[in-house]
């Protein structure tokens, strides 16, 4: 049984060996059950880690112009097409620098859940975060995808790093709607 979840911590109290740390997340049905499940083991392994996803966005030196563009097709797919460069390279020296951008992993994993785009893959990330979402076990969602847990999840943070700039994308969209 495992239980993987996104939220935020409130602020922690610590009574000798009592740790209490309220948690602010939203629980489907099965991660509820679980969590109760797990209360009421003797002991437990906790691990608590951010969940960012740092990737690189490439802009020109010049004028800061992102070097890819984001957006979705008529049929509603994600695209990345490369902006045209008005700029040309002096003496062989790149038009571009990159700049580390940070955004949450679960604004990626919604990303991935529900919106249309092509990968070139045959891992089906969808069919991982949908049911890690629903609370099973990292090791039965391998064997289903038949790959190993670490294999799995080398794959979804390979597939998280390439979408993040999608993702942004998407969630600039989303808030100016």
């Amino acid at each position: 049984m495992s239980l993987n979840i996104y939220g935020s911590f409130g602020k922690a109290s610590v009574d000798g060996l009592n740790v209490t740390i309220p948690l602010k997340a939203e629980l489907s049905k099965k991660q509820r059950e679980e969590l109760l499940d797990l209360q009421e083991l003797p002991i437990f392994h906790l691990v608590a880690e951010p969940a960012n996803v740092k990737y690189e966005e490439e802009s020109t030196i010049e004028d800061q112009q992102t070097r890819y563009h984001y957006f979705q097709d008529d049929k509603g797919v994600w695209q990345r097409e490369e902006i045209e460069q008005t700029n040309l390279p002096l003496d062989g020296v790149p038009n571009y620098e990159k700049k580390s951008k940070t955004i949450t992993a679960d604004v990626v994993d919604d990303f991935l859940m529900s919106q249309k785009f092509e990968y070139d893959g045959d891992f089906d990330a969808k069919k991982a975060l949908v049911k890690i979402a629903d609370g099973y076990d990292y090791d039965e969602i391998a064997k289903e995808l038949k790959t190993t847990t670490t294999g799995m999840l080398n794959e979804l943070n390979k597939i998280r790093l390439y979408f993040a700039p999608f993702a942004a994308a998407w969630q600039e969209q989303k808030a100016e709607a």
